[in-house]
């Protein structure tokens, strides 16, 4: 078979004058001829893949026959099912779209009625090592720019290589490169930030580090609220502990277990509110406290716990108990957290405590990426908030985001690969990035793995 053979119809010339990459016009040539392409075209794996999963549906495309089913219920004499095509072509992918549309026809009539289809999407482009990829793709473009019928049940739409990564979910793809240098405004990059494809299936999300508050929703703005609210569990603890009552602290209340007999529990609950509320006034300043007879809640506008709201309830002792509960629980209003001072400056302690820890290196797998690291800093640690419940454990907040990290002009990342190699990135700007992979369709892992061992030879 030479390096370009002809189509069966006369698309030759259009095929051959197309902006598109050289080695995926040679896979279009291949086809939409239905010849089996060259296998160095492919990575290894997708070029298996290839052959398993797109080349028969590229087979029963081009016979442009309908296939006929045997009925599965008693009514239904047949099912015809009538494949199409639609190869969406951009300056550096391809994406094929087959469309199998079942049609059901009538064991008693001659009629027959078109019950839906279902579609298969596959997304070609071109890596670092000079190799055609595939991916099975969940959805196609909506929009072309123009296009070419084929034939009755093959058309070529050309639309934009944005098009196509949106698909991916994408919108910059440096993966054919073997070094870049990532050079993004971040006063440019949206609300979202940036996806940018730079080894295989690796995408690399970008966020602009000049957020604060970007940052702190990485790093634990709800951590700080709930550390703050543990400090108030702290201080109803203490309340009581001075009072003789030995309490029991659960996630984000105090319990005193088994003291309101169930026939006049609402006492034992009203004079536990009367008892909070006289002593909040006292330690956090009458002007900062509002009491609700009416709902008997303890609201808090003021001060350090500006945005809590405390209220006791009844919570059953449960079978064989003649008591019941009685619950102080502390909720969160962010309406009015928003303006509590102490938070913020927690909040700042936090971004201080970030911004104290050092560039580090790092080195992990994702998949069947190796990658490296040098001068970054993850956006996973420990920080010890520097006010500490006095009658509780010490308090760690632990903040987790895997594969997350800031990253500087002076890191660089280097990501090897055993068929696509070497890739190194490095950045202009200061940016938070994660690692994550390419949208694929959620089928796609499994049908690839099988691939790969029906052809494992051990």
């Amino acid at each position: 078979m030479g390096p370009n053979p002809k189509p069966f119809f006369s698309l030759y010339n259009i095929v051959n004058n197309l902006e598109l990459h050289p080695k995926l016009k040679l896979l279009l040539v291949n086809s939409l001829s239905n010849r089996r392409p060259p296998r160095d075209l492919f990575d290894t794996h997708s070029y298996h893949y290839y052959m398993v999963y797109v080349k028969p549906k590229l087979t029963m495309v081009l016979r442009n026959k309908d296939i006929v089913i045997r009925g599965r219920r008693y009514s239904v004499e047949h099912y015809i099912v009538k494949p199409y095509l639609t190869m969406f072509i951009s300056q550096s992918y391809t994406l094929y779209y087959f469309d199998f549309k079942w049609v059901e026809c009538y064991r008693y009539s001659n009629s027959c009625d078109t019950r839906g289809s279902y579609g298969y999407y596959y997304v070609f482009g071109v890596d670092n090592d000079n190799k055609v990829f595939v991916n099975r793709a969940i959805g196609a473009p909506d929009l072309n720019e123009n296009s070419i019928k084929v034939s009755d049940n093959i058309e070529l739409r050309f639309i934009s290589d944005n098009a196509i990564r949106g698909v991916m979910r994408y919108s910059i793809d440096l993966g054919d490169l073997e070094e870049v240098i990532i050079d993004v405004d971040p006063e440019k990059m949206g609300v979202i930030g940036v996806n940018i494809r730079i080894q295989g299936d690796i995408v690399l999300r970008l966020e602009p580090l000049n957020r604060d508050r970007l940052l702190l929703g990485y790093i634990g703005y709800d951590s700080i609220v709930s550390h703050v609210r543990l400090l108030l569990i702290d201080i109803i603890n203490r309340i009581l502990l001075d009072y003789g009552l030995s309490p029991t602290v659960r996630a984000n209340a105090v319990a005193l277990e088994s003291v309101a007999p169930r026939r006049n529990d609402n006492v034992y609950r009203r004079k536990v509110f009367k008892l909070l509320a006289k002593e909040l006034k006292e330690l956090l300043g009458e002007n900062n406290i509002e009491v609700n007879e009416n709902i008997e809640e303890i609201r808090i506008t003021g001060g350090d716990f500006m945005g809590f709201i405390v209220s006791v309830n009844i919570g059953g002792g449960g079978r064989d108990n003649p008591y019941n509960h009685i619950i102080i629980s502390i909720h969160r209003n962010s309406w009015d957290l928003d303006g509590n001072e102490f938070v913020k400056r927690l909040c700042k302690e936090l971004l201080e405590a970030l911004e104290s820890l050092p560039l580090m290196n790092h080195e992990f797998s994702i998949g069947n990426h190796y990658v490296k690291i040098s001068n970054a800093k993850p956006l996973s640690f420990s920080y010890r908030p520097s006010k500490q419940p006095l009658t509780l454990n010490e308090n760690i907040i632990n903040v987790i985001n895997p594969l997350t990290y800031i990253v500087t002009p002076s890191s660089i990342i280097e990501l090897v690969h055993r068929e696509h190699g070497l890739k190194v990135v490095r950045f202009k700007n200061n940016y938070i990035i994660t690692f994550d992979h390419v949208n694929t369709h959620r089928r796609y892992l499994g049908e690839r793995n099988r691939v790969i061992l029906r052809n494992l030879e051990l």
